[in-house]
């Protein structure tokens, strides 16, 4: 799964969930061999068990989770059920790429969304961030793929493309980082770096 984030002001960790399911049988003769990796998975198998799987819906979401209570703070419910990492940061944001193409900007303490910006290909990759000259940067990796994507599962579905790498200006000053009230109200400036054509 993702890389999940923790934030010490709040006292909350940000991860991406996958609500999914799979089917193992395994096939009426198989015996273990512990110096082989063989699962004695039957990929032919057709019955009950498979018909109710078929049936079955993958969900994600984001949740921030207190780990001190052991319980749920908050969540956001994602369109499509795979996600990218998280990052917080001591302003008060929480930010998560999606399946969807989407960044998402929240506020920590209480998930509410305060920005979004479609890149137009699924993000695996957690956004980091970094300052230059007082300013700081959000940057993403925007990329969809792997085994799930390669495979056609349903729980893979997202935005595939060529990958893009994107920077965004938070407007921060030295030393001061920006916190959600700003950040609702700011400008966003972007500036894609593709890959160089062959």
């Amino acid at each position: 799964m993702a890389p999940m984030s923790f934030n010490p002001a709040t006292g909350l960790v940000y991860l991406g969930i996958l609500n999914d399911t799979a089917v193992h049988a395994v096939t009426s003769d198989f015996k273990i061999n512990l110096h082989d990796q063989i699962t004695g998975a039957d990929r032919s198998y057709i019955g009950p068990v498979r018909d109710q799987w078929l049936k079955m819906v993958s969900t994600g979401r984001l949740v921030a989770w207190d780990p001190v209570a052991q319980r749920e703070a908050w969540h956001a419910d994602l369109p499509d059920p795979k996600s990218g990492g998280t990052l917080t940061t001591a302003g008060n944001l929480v930010f998560q790429g999606r399946a969807d193409g989407t960044l998402v900007a929240y506020r920590a303490t209480d998930g509410k969304q305060l920005w979004e910006f479609d890149t137009g290909i699924g993000i695996a990759a957690p956004p980091m961030t970094y300052e230059v000259n007082g300013n700081q940067y959000i940057a993403v990796l925007a990329g969809w793929g792997g085994p799930m994507v390669l495979n056609n599962r349903p729980v893979g579905k997202g935005k595939v493309g060529p990958g893009l790498v994107l920077s965004f200006a938070l407007g921060a000053r030295r030393h001061s980082l920006v916190s959600s009230e700003k950040f609702s109200r700011f400008q966003c400036r972007h500036s894609v770096l593709r890959r160089p054509r062959q």
